[in-house]
């Protein structure tokens, strides 16, 4: 038996190797550990941001998306009230309170119609005639463009409510109050403000209460308080004195972001920071503008809207513009120069383009059919037409049908080379097939002379921008004569665009225009809608079942 002589030298290497190797582990061990609860901390605190961030972007998104459709209700107000101020039908005759019932109905937001004389209101569409005229009083704010303000003026349809009314000239409109309370984003609260310029007070704040002064959110000199506790936005509209305050708890906004934080956490914890920023920039990606647009596409989320297109002579409707709208996936809906801008700098505009060429098609056909007088106009960014293929799908689509090429136009919308011979070609191939062409926003960007010289072009639209200054006596209204001379020098036609006020029809009809879109005559609005436009319309100006012979 061999004898084994184990000296203390030795079993000292072997502990030391021992200890070593067990202190290499733990040392291993802890920082694994580490990593992972940095990982998982630092997984939790960004993707805290982040909620607090996207949070607050939706808060300010709702806000200036109320305050735009704000916008809109008031423009359609204004017009209503010039239009009524035009009639001449009787004051408060069954004609004229017929006329102001059908103008009431055709304005959604306007629940009654009063017309006036002098300071008192002698008629009203909800009540007729009055027996005892009601004095209006002195308006609580007079905008810009003379219209009178009346906060809580006492309203014909209820002894009880006070309400929101609006006046120009001899007429005045009643608000319907929904439209102050709207509110389709969950966790946000919201109040319509009517702020008085002049004095930078608040007249009345309308539908939910805020947690907290609203004079808070204005640095109108209340005493400082303190706002760390909420996500808050305020936007106003462009025309009117009417504000759209937004305001999210941050708790309400972490505990509906609990989810996310949770994953985040779960993932840095597993993985470590580098997988955390892995996940973070890939989360960050999916939520990004352009990923949303392109699963809306996918998934045949945008819609089409139909904005009529009137002549100015004998007020027949000839024709219409699709334009293709979108809310995204957290409710906000974009403005469409914007979103297709952003679709052209990622390569998919022509993906828009098909999908809007299918809801047309789909949308107009019946209506193009029975009313052969009639064209729809679609616009085609310049990377549609750099081949056929767009304009291919466009017909094939027409011929399975039946609606003749003739019936439909091709606007051109962004910047394309004069010298660019495959777009001639696309839209001179387009123009034999039957479609006229038309430049879109004409006088901006690279809508100009030369581009009428090189390109085959039918129609003109004047962009809105001239519209606007018909009245103003500025510089770039002297410029409206020559472009309808250099149109009816060129034998263009002639769309004018954002046609809002009387005086404008009478100036653009007088210089030989003959057709216009815009608030004036209605809003962009889905199909259904436009039929039911076109009807009323039809019949308001003496023509019915005939009018499309």
């Amino acid at each position: 038996m061999t004898q084994v002589d184990v000296s203390s030298a030795a079993i000292h290497d072997v502990a030391v190797r021992w200890i070593r190797r067990l202190g290499r582990e733990a040392a291993m061990g802890l920082t694994l550990l580490a990593c992972v609860a940095a990982g998982g901390l630092g997984g939790r605190f960004i993707s805290e941001r982040l909620v607090l961030e996207s949070s607050q972007q939706r808060v300010a998104a709702v806000a200036a998306s109320l305050a735009e459709r704000v916008n809109e209700h008031y423009e359609m107000v204004f017009s209503l009230l010039v239009e009524a101020n035009g009639e001449r039908l009787g004051r408060c005759s069954d004609d004229e309170l017929f006329n102001l019932r059908r103008m009431a109905f055709a304005t959604p937001v306007v629940a009654d119609i009063g017309r006036l004389a002098g300071d008192r209101v002698i008629c009203a569409t909800s009540a007729g005639r009055l027996a005892n005229p009601i004095d209006e009083g002195e308006p609580d704010y007079v905008d810009p463009r003379g219209v009178r303000w009346y906060v809580d003026a006492h309203l014909l349809l209820s002894d009880d409510v006070d309400g929101l009314v609006l006046e120009l000239g001899n007429v005045n409109a009643v608000i319907d109050s929904r439209i102050l309370t709207e509110n389709d984003s969950p966790g946000i609260t919201l109040s319509f403000l009517l702020i008085d310029p002049a004095r930078g007070t608040v007249l009345r704040a309308a539908a939910e209460s805020l947690p907290f002064d609203v004079h808070y959110l204005l640095g109108d000199g209340t005493d400082a308080y303190d706002l760390s506790d909420y996500l808050t936005a305020v936007r106003c509209s462009e025309a009117s004195n009417v504000c759209v305050a937004a305001v999210q708890t941050v708790a309400d906004a972490e505990a509906r972001g609990d989810l996310l934080v949770k994953a985040f956490g779960g993932m840095g914890g597993l993985v470590g920071a580098s997988a955390f920023i892995v996940g973070f920039l890939l989360v960050r990606h999916d939520r990004s503008l352009p990923s949303q647009l392109r699963r809306a596409i996918r998934n045949d989320r945008l819609h089409v809207e139909y904005q009529p297109q009137v002549d100015f002579n004998n007020h027949r409707v000839v024709g219409m513009e699709a334009l293709v709208r979108w809310t995204d996936e957290n409710g906000v809906r974009h403005r469409p120069d914007h979103f297709v801008a952003v679709a052209e700098q990622n390569g998919f505009v022509s993906e828009i383009t098909a999908l809007v060429i299918r809801h047309v098609v789909r949308d107009t056909a019946a209506l193009l059919m029975e009313r052969p007088e009639l064209h729809v106009s679609i616009n085609f960014a310049a990377a549609d037409l750099g081949n056929r293929s767009q304009v291919d799908l466009l017909d094939t689509q027409l011929e399975v049908a039946g609606v003749p090429a003739s019936q439909v136009t091709l606007e051109l919308t962004e910047r394309a080379a004069c010298n660019d011979p495959q777009l001639k070609a696309t839209l001179n191939a387009a123009r034999a097939a039957g479609h006229q062409v038309a430049v879109d926003d004409f006088g901006i960007g690279f809508s100009n002379l030369a581009h009428l010289q090189c390109m085959p072009i039918d129609v003109l639209k004047v962009d809105k921008s001239f519209t606007d200054t018909v009245g103003t006596g500025s510089l770039r209204a002297s410029i409206v004569p020559q472009i309808l001379g250099m149109a009816s020098a060129l034998d263009l036609g002639v769309v004018v665009e954002g046609v809002e006020t009387e005086q404008q029809v009478a100036y653009f009809a007088g210089l030989g225009a003959h057709v216009g879109q815009g608030w004036f005559y209605a809003r962009a609005m889905p199909m259904d809608d436009l039929r039911a436009w076109i009807d009323t319309w039809d019949a308001r100006h003496g023509r019915g079942d005939d009018a499309g012979d």
